[in-house]
């Protein structure tokens, strides 16, 4: 986010953020995320309705343990494309270098296909799901070794 952005939260009005919640209920969908640049925002269901969570900081290499390797996850449930299906493109392999932000694999949701994005900068590791397996979400993915390993 920039410094002439508001945040997400402020640049949607009230009244709207009660629209979404009532789309949402209709659906019965738990919750939404919003993106924009490194700023996420989550509208979630729960026990009082629909409430906006303050967004989680991204990992910070410090704060991985050297030895243990971080986890990629599944935001979205879809297929795991271990490469783009137009070719092209190729994706860092095991034992390349990584940058925080960088794009891993996607998940295809239908004709849709979201980035698995690097957390944090370091050596990709494991890849911990098979190319076109589904993975629901939270199912771990990939895992990166954080620092130079």
């Amino acid at each position: 986010m920039t410094e002439n952005q508001p945040p997400i939260a402020q640049t949607i009005p009230p009244h709207a953020w009660q629209q979404i919640a009532a789309w949402l209920a209709a659906a019965d969908v738990d919750g939404i995320e919003i993106e924009s640049g490194t700023e996420v925002l989550r509208m979630v269901r729960g026990s009082q309705g629909y409430q906006l969570q303050a967004p989680v900081n991204p990992m910070a290499a410090a704060d991985v343990a050297s030895d243990a390797p971080v986890v990629v996850t599944a935001r979205v449930a879809g297929v795991f494309l271990a490469q783009h299906p137009a070719g092209g493109r190729q994706f860092p392999m095991q034992g390349d270098r990584v940058q925080a932000g960088e794009l891993l694999a996607l998940l295809q949701i239908g004709l849709l296909l979201t980035p698995v994005l690097a957390p944090i900068t370091g050596i990709r590791g494991r890849c911990l799901r098979a190319d076109g397996e589904q993975a629901g979400y939270g199912s771990r993915l990939i895992e990166i070794l954080a620092g130079d390993a």
